[in-house]
Formats: C-alpha cells, sequence, structure tokens
C-alpha cells in the first residue's frame, strides 16, 4: 500500500478475498487467516476495500459446487458470485466517491 499511495495516492485498491476451493480445502484456516487480516486492515484504511466472495463461496463451511473438473478454477456459477460482489462493491464506492465530489465542487464554487 506504501508502493501504490507513493505512485497512485488515494487511488482506492479493491481485494477480493482468497476464495475456498475444493482442491485446496487443507489451506481454507491460513485462507481464513489472511482474508480476516485484510478485512481488518480495510477498516483501518480510507483506499483500501475488501470484498468478501468468500463466504459467499461456501455451503456449511465447506466449498460449494462451483468448480470445474479440477476443483481449483470456477465454473461460470462461481464467476457469477465473484460478478455480483464485485459489482456491489464497485457501485457502493462509486456513489460515495460520487458525492465526495459533489461536496467538494459545491465549496469550490
Amino acid at each position: 500500500m506504501r508502493k501504490k499511495r507513493a505512485a497512485l495516492g488515494k487511488t482506492p485498491v479493491y481485494f477480493i478475498s482468497l476464495k475456498p476451493s475444493k482442491l485446496r480445502a487443507w489451506q481454507m484456516s491460513l485462507q481464513a487467516q489472511v482474508n480476516e487480516a485484510v478485512r481488518a486492515r480495510a477498516k483501518a484504511q480510507r483506499d483500501l476495500y475488501y470484498i468478501d466472495v468468500a463466504l459467499r463461496m461456501l455451503d456449511h463451511g465447506k466449498p460449494k459446487d462451483l468448480y470445474i473438473e479440477d476443483r481449483l478454477h470456477m465454473s461460470p456459477q462461481g464467476y457469477a458470485i465473484w460478478t455480483r460482489a464485485v459489482r456491489e462493491a464497485l457501485l457502493s464506492h462509486t456513489q460515495a466517491e460520487l458525492r465526495s465530489c459533489e461536496r467538494r465542487s459545491r465549496g469550490a464554487t
């Protein structure tokens, strides 16, 4: 984030959570730790946003059947979950940014 800020200033970063997959089910505990660390950091940093796809991809704590034959890469249903989550995050933050810009422009006139 320091390098990003130096190069790009306040440009936001959107972190898509690590996804649970059937092939890497043994990593789910570590993935949850990473996701929680990024989520906590995003709460403290105005230019970092956390997008949780992991929770949407689980059924009773186990990966849903959202993968192609290799059990790692997502099927169209998996990408549909990602699309909804990313769209929701981008639209909600875009609206907030728009309101902020409008307030600043009204103050400048």
